[in-house]
Protein backbone atom coordinates (compact mmCIF):
# COMPACT_ATOMS: atom_id res chain seq x y z
CA UNK A 1 0.00 0.00 0.00
CA UNK A 2 1.15 3.55 -0.83
CA UNK A 3 -0.87 6.87 -0.26
CA UNK A 4 0.40 9.70 -2.19
CA UNK A 5 -0.11 12.86 -1.47
CA UNK A 6 0.37 16.30 -3.62
CA UNK A 7 1.73 19.39 -1.32
CA UNK A 8 2.94 21.55 -4.61
CA UNK A 9 3.14 20.88 -8.27
CA UNK A 10 6.76 19.58 -7.36
CA UNK A 11 6.98 17.93 -4.20
CA UNK A 12 4.72 15.44 -2.67
CA UNK A 13 4.14 12.94 0.03
CA UNK A 14 4.88 9.56 -0.26
CA UNK A 15 3.54 7.06 2.55
CA UNK A 16 4.59 3.21 1.89
CA UNK A 17 4.56 0.00 3.47
CA UNK A 18 8.52 -0.99 3.92
CA UNK A 19 7.01 -4.68 4.26
CA UNK A 20 6.19 -4.32 0.57
CA UNK A 21 8.23 -1.02 -1.27
CA UNK A 22 11.94 -0.51 -0.73
CA UNK A 23 12.74 3.09 -1.46
CA UNK A 24 16.40 3.08 -3.67
CA UNK A 25 18.71 4.09 -1.07
CA UNK A 26 18.90 3.59 2.49
CA UNK A 27 17.23 5.84 5.06
CA UNK A 28 16.46 8.15 2.99
CA UNK A 29 13.31 10.67 3.69
CA UNK A 30 13.86 12.36 0.28
CA UNK A 31 13.84 11.30 -3.26
CA UNK A 32 14.20 13.62 -5.67
CA UNK A 33 13.30 12.59 -9.05
CA UNK A 34 13.38 14.00 -12.63
CA UNK A 35 12.32 10.91 -14.54
CA UNK A 36 9.56 11.84 -16.61
CA UNK A 37 8.10 8.40 -16.74
CA UNK A 38 8.01 8.63 -12.79
CA UNK A 39 6.43 11.89 -12.96
CA UNK A 40 3.92 11.02 -15.20
CA UNK A 41 3.38 8.19 -13.74
CA UNK A 42 2.54 9.79 -10.40
CA UNK A 43 0.33 12.24 -12.40
CA UNK A 44 -1.66 9.33 -14.07
CA UNK A 45 -2.51 8.08 -10.12
CA UNK A 46 -3.91 11.49 -9.36
CA UNK A 47 -5.94 11.68 -12.25
CA UNK A 48 -6.90 8.22 -11.80
CA UNK A 49 -7.89 8.71 -7.81
CA UNK A 50 -9.35 12.29 -8.17
CA UNK A 51 -12.94 12.54 -7.56
CA UNK A 52 -13.95 16.04 -9.35
CA UNK A 53 -10.97 17.96 -9.43
CA UNK A 54 -7.79 18.50 -10.59
CA UNK A 55 -5.25 21.34 -10.35
CA UNK A 56 -2.88 22.72 -12.17
CA UNK A 57 -0.18 25.23 -12.28
CA UNK A 58 0.02 27.56 -15.75
CA UNK A 59 3.41 25.27 -16.83
CA UNK A 60 1.60 22.20 -18.02
CA UNK A 61 -0.65 22.05 -21.57
CA UNK A 62 -3.53 21.80 -22.70
CA UNK A 63 -2.19 18.86 -24.46
CA UNK A 64 -0.24 17.05 -21.83
CA UNK A 65 -3.42 17.42 -19.52
CA UNK A 66 -5.61 15.40 -22.61
CA UNK A 67 -2.49 13.12 -22.59
CA UNK A 68 -3.25 12.26 -18.93
CA UNK A 69 -6.83 12.01 -18.73
CA UNK A 70 -6.58 9.73 -22.02
CA UNK A 71 -4.10 7.23 -20.34
CA UNK A 72 -5.94 7.27 -17.33
CA UNK A 73 -9.53 6.69 -18.61
CA UNK A 74 -9.12 2.83 -19.12
CA UNK A 75 -8.44 2.73 -14.96
CA UNK A 76 -10.70 4.86 -14.28
CA UNK A 77 -14.27 3.10 -12.87
CA UNK A 78 -17.68 4.74 -12.28
CA UNK A 79 -17.81 3.54 -8.25
CA UNK A 80 -15.26 4.69 -6.03
CA UNK A 81 -16.06 2.47 -3.07
CA UNK A 82 -16.96 -1.59 -2.54
CA UNK A 83 -19.90 -2.25 -0.71
CA UNK A 84 -20.55 -6.36 0.10
CA UNK A 85 -23.35 -7.29 2.82
CA UNK A 86 -22.15 -10.39 4.83
CA UNK A 87 -25.14 -12.29 6.79
CA UNK A 88 -24.42 -13.63 10.39
CA UNK A 89 -24.90 -17.29 10.67
CA UNK A 90 -28.87 -17.83 11.79
CA UNK A 91 -27.76 -20.24 13.92
CA UNK A 92 -25.94 -18.35 15.92
CA UNK A 93 -27.63 -16.99 19.51
CA UNK A 94 -25.94 -13.38 18.59
CA UNK A 95 -27.45 -10.58 16.77
CA UNK A 96 -28.44 -11.17 13.59
CA UNK A 97 -27.41 -7.71 11.74
CA UNK A 98 -25.30 -8.08 8.60
CA UNK A 99 -22.24 -7.18 8.95
CA UNK A 100 -21.49 -4.78 6.26
CA UNK A 101 -17.91 -4.15 4.75
CA UNK A 102 -17.11 -0.39 2.91
CA UNK A 103 -13.68 -0.64 0.93
CA UNK A 104 -11.97 1.34 -1.42
CA UNK A 105 -11.75 0.50 -5.30
CA UNK A 106 -8.73 -0.78 -5.58
CA UNK A 107 -7.33 0.83 -9.57
CA UNK A 108 -4.36 -2.14 -11.10
CA UNK A 109 -2.76 0.61 -13.38
CA UNK A 110 1.05 -1.46 -11.97
CA UNK A 111 2.72 1.69 -10.74
CA UNK A 112 6.42 1.70 -11.73
CA UNK A 113 8.76 4.23 -10.30
CA UNK A 114 12.24 3.94 -10.50
CA UNK A 115 13.03 4.86 -6.89
CA UNK A 116 10.79 1.96 -5.88
CA UNK A 117 11.08 -1.67 -5.69
CA UNK A 118 9.00 -4.51 -4.06
CA UNK A 119 10.15 -6.41 -2.15
CA UNK A 120 10.48 -10.53 -3.43
CA UNK A 121 8.76 -11.62 0.66
CA UNK A 122 5.72 -9.70 -0.59
CA UNK A 123 5.17 -10.89 -3.60
CA UNK A 124 4.77 -14.26 -1.82
CA UNK A 125 2.12 -13.17 0.35
CA UNK A 126 -1.17 -14.60 -0.11
CA UNK A 127 -4.59 -12.51 -0.44
CA UNK A 128 -7.39 -14.87 0.16
CA UNK A 129 -10.61 -13.88 1.89
CA UNK A 130 -10.00 -13.21 5.26
CA UNK A 131 -11.52 -9.78 6.92
CA UNK A 132 -7.98 -8.63 8.33
CA UNK A 133 -4.60 -9.37 7.90
CA UNK A 134 -2.60 -9.10 10.38
CA UNK A 135 1.22 -7.42 9.74
CA UNK A 136 2.20 -7.59 13.19
CA UNK A 137 1.33 -10.41 15.42
CA UNK A 138 3.47 -9.18 18.03
CA UNK A 139 1.65 -6.00 18.46
CA UNK A 140 -2.03 -8.16 18.15
CA UNK A 141 -0.59 -10.19 21.12
CA UNK A 142 0.38 -6.57 23.10
CA UNK A 143 -2.78 -5.32 22.18
CA UNK A 144 -4.94 -8.09 23.50
CA UNK A 145 -3.20 -7.99 26.31
CA UNK A 146 -3.42 -4.10 26.88
CA UNK A 147 -7.14 -4.99 26.83
CA UNK A 148 -7.25 -7.07 29.95
CA UNK A 149 -5.49 -4.47 31.54
CA UNK A 150 -7.66 -1.46 30.71
CA UNK A 151 -10.73 -3.92 31.42
CA UNK A 152 -9.15 -4.17 34.89
CA UNK A 153 -9.07 -0.64 35.20
CA UNK A 154 -4.82 -0.63 35.46
CA UNK A 155 -4.46 1.67 32.02
CA UNK A 156 -6.80 3.70 29.64
CA UNK A 157 -8.62 2.98 26.30
CA UNK A 158 -5.91 5.67 24.92
CA UNK A 159 -2.93 4.52 26.51
CA UNK A 160 -1.92 1.74 24.51
CA UNK A 161 1.45 3.26 23.63
CA UNK A 162 2.22 4.14 27.20
CA UNK A 163 1.87 0.18 27.65
CA UNK A 164 4.19 -0.55 24.84
CA UNK A 165 6.59 1.82 26.77
CA UNK A 166 6.04 0.63 29.99
CA UNK A 167 6.43 -3.14 28.74
CA UNK A 168 10.12 -1.79 27.04
CA UNK A 169 8.21 -2.02 23.42
CA UNK A 170 9.71 0.99 22.84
Amino acid sequence: MEIIFPLSPKILLFYYDPNVYKISAKKVYLVDTKNESDINHLNMLQYINCSNNLYFNNSISRLLIDKLEFAAAKFRTKGKANVKIYNRDLSSQERKDPLIVLSKVDYKCKLSLDFTKILRKSKRHIIDKKAIYLRNEIICRHYSKFIQLVDQSKYRPMQFRKYLEDIGYY
